[in-house]
């Protein structure tokens, strides 16, 4: 084998590999469960900073389609409602391509009550999380 056939081997191989790795990748590894709490994790990651752009990418397209980020935005500044922090407890999965994913989410409420400027609390959320072409979505309730 002379040297042009060795390099356009190794070139082969390590395109090869290359396009394995990237499949890999974007397929997001792991249990329908363990994807799941990696995406819930990452969208209330976002909306705890404040990213709401890129927070807005984790609804089903559906709702994307039928609800504007603007339109998201405003229901979201209307709320007296601080998100203080979030930790995905839990997810369960159906065959069918759904999974319930269980947040512990600590929050504030601004002048909720007479003389208290603020409320702190903690609370257990469910989200629903569908998969769409082999990617998971966030699909609020209506």
């Amino acid at each position: 084998m002379n040297r042009a056939q060795s390099a356009i081997r190794a070139f082969a191989a390590a395109l090869t590999a290359a396009l394995l790795l990237s499949a890999c990748a974007t397929m997001g590894g792991g249990t329908p469960e363990e994807q799941v709490a990696d995406r819930a994790q990452a969208r209330w990651d976002l909306l705890l900073e404040r990213n709401l752009e890129d927070a807005y990418e984790y609804f089903t397209p559906g709702y994307r389609s039928s609800v504007s980020i603007d339109q998201w935005r405003r229901k979201l500044s209307a709320q007296p409602v601080t998100w203080d922090g979030a930790s995905v407890t839990g997810v369960t999965c159906d065959p069918e391509g759904s999974c319930m994913a269980r947040v512990r989410v600590d929050y504030s409420i601004r002048g909720g009550l007479p003389g208290v400027q603020q409320f702190k609390s903690v609370t257990d959320v469910e989200e629903t999380w569908i998969n769409s072409n082999g990617e998971w979505f966030y699909l609020p309730k209506s």
